[in-house]
């Protein structure tokens, strides 16, 4: 079995009837909303694609074509070419080993799509990302931003220049430690549309079972259905070379390989799956680092909390934890020295919040980012009131956070002894 068939990324099927990628269906070769071809994206196409005919105008629907087999230019502003049912082959831009001159003909915006791998994230046939010289000794150390452009012959390449690069939808087979990727920004699982920003770094790590990946120079990930990979290079005065040992009919991906977006997963961790049989919290590696990006924090995704989440009141503060070695361990990896008791809690609602209870809540704003779930404080509130417009009091307090800012403690542990439910 494949590795991305191991972790359930790709869970692909072709048949007949159309191609599955990632559990969703997709028919083949029509031109309706969200087709695919059933063909490897490195076949010929059997005919040249058809001619540019399509008026963007306000309202009109975003069509699909075949992958052509030369550059297409858009005729008029208003009269673009359509989007592709499948990822190009990155060559199309090339003839012998120099770069094709295209200038794109007349460019102008066409209808927002469906900017998935499948359609090869609305990226044009014949464009190039092309970072500036500064930029690309840069991504050494940490992503940036980076631009697309279409090759217009060398002497319109300036100075601050370095190279321009082809790439293609990520794949397992194509991801490799040091590859230089392109992405759009997290937490966008693929560009919204065709002028969406793209960041460009070197691939540091990949987390298939997460469906990310990881640049060199930055703890924040980046979607695997929002990445493409750099496969051929031009710098001025060429020829083009094809990057990291790769072979001319490996460059171009199959529908069967892409990662789309997943769905995004909500839930609420139960409190007991983080106690052994013995009575004691489990034992939790340091896993991937808190993201720092705006989040769904709501009670549906357990206010954006790690399942290993442990509440530690040490006196003075209630500090989100891990259990590590015997202790607890913050969300920076220091060790909580005076650490008391600690409560495995779960997300309020009006059912079971009461007035009289004893909450968990973070003041004076609820948080927005995984990162803020973990290290900023939180406190332990007695509940006043609870109030029809799904906000409660706090004895002593004029804040009224929601309902749903709350977490209930439901069991807890004290140091040397087993845990209990409340």
């Amino acid at each position: 079995m494949s590795t991305t068939k191991t972790f359930g990324i790709l869970a692909v099927a072709v048949a007949a009837c159309g191609v599955k990628v990632n559990g969703t269906s997709y028919n083949l070769g029509g031109s309706s909303g969200n087709p695919a071809s059933a063909a490897p994206a490195s076949a010929a196409p059997a005919s040249a694609s058809p001619a540019v005919g399509h008026s963007h105008a306000s309202g009109d629907p975003p069509r699909y074509a075949p992958a052509p087999a030369t550059c297409r230019a858009a005729s008029t502003y208003r009269h673009q070419p359509p989007y592709l049912e499948t990822p190009v082959d990155p060559w199309i831009a090339i003839d012998g080993d120099r770069p094709i001159v295209f200038d794109g003909g007349k460019e102008g915006r066409r209808p927002d799509a469906d900017c998935s791998a499948l359609h090869d994230h609305c990226v044009r046939e014949c464009a190039w990302f092309v970072p500036d010289r500064r930029s690309l000794e840069a991504i050494e150390r940490a992503p940036m931003h980076v631009p697309r452009r279409y090759y217009a012959g060398d002497d319109e390449m300036g100075s601050e220049q370095a190279a321009m690069f082809r790439t293609v939808p990520a794949t397992a087979r194509n991801l490799k430690p040091g590859s230089i990727v392109v992405a759009t920004p997290y937490p966008s699982r693929k560009p919204a549309t065709e002028e969406a920003p793209w960041t460009m770094g070197r691939l540091d790590r990949v987390d298939l079972a997460a469906g990310k990946m990881y640049m060199k120079g930055s703890t924040q990930p980046f979607w695997l259905s929002a990445t493409r990979v750099a496969v051929i290079a031009y710098r001025k005065g060429g020829p083009v070379a094809i990057l990291d040992g790769r072979k001319r009919d490996e460059l171009a991906v199959r529908v069967d390989e892409l990662f789309l977006p997943l769905a995004e997963t909500t839930g609420v961790s139960e409190p007991w799956s983080q106690v052994g049989s013995d009575g004691q919290p489990l034992e939790v590696a340091a896993g991937p680092d808190l993201e720092w990006t705006p989040a769904d924090c709501s009670a549906a995704r357990d206010h954006c909390l790690r399942p290993w989440a442990w509440f530690v009141d040490t006196s003075t503060e209630v500090t989100v934890a891990r259990h590590e070695k015997g202790g607890f361990v913050d969300a920076s990896g220091t060790r909580i020295g005076s650490a008391g008791a600690a409560y495995r809690t779960i997300p309020a609602t009006r059912a079971t919040l009461r007035s009289g209870a004893r909450v968990l809540v973070q003041l004076p704003r609820h948080p927005t980012t995984e990162s803020q779930a973990h290290r900023d404080d939180w406190f332990f509130v007695k509940v006043n009131t609870v109030r029809p417009d799904g906000t409660f009091t706090i004895a002593g307090e004029r804040q009224t956070p929601a309902i749903e800012h709350a977490r209930i403690p439901v069991l807890f542990w004290m140091p040397g002894e087993k845990a209990e439910a409340l």
